[in-house]
């Protein structure tokens, strides 16, 4: 059997930061966005972020990430 399939990967999950005086959590919240976004662009994942809800005075940003494996060449496309 042929090992040529492309298989299309997602990543769903959450930056959860509860806000305090001490902290800017935007400015935290921002960082951690911006270094995820990094290190998922390397390996090739196409990634964006939706800002959920702030209850409770905790700041949830939504990250989806998504990219494509190829057999054929052993790596995300």
């Amino acid at each position: 059997m042929d090992q040529n399939g492309t298989y299309e990967i997602s990543i769903i999950g959450y930056l959860k930061l509860k806000s305090s005086m001490e902290i800017d959590s935007l400015e935290v919240i921002d960082n951690a966005q911006d270094i995820l976004k990094k290190k998922l662009k390397e390996i090739n994942f196409n990634v964006s972020f939706r800002d959920v809800s702030i209850i409770d005075d905790i700041r949830k940003i939504q990250v989806t990430a998504n990219a494509r494996y190829n057999e054929i060449n052993n790596g995300i496309i």
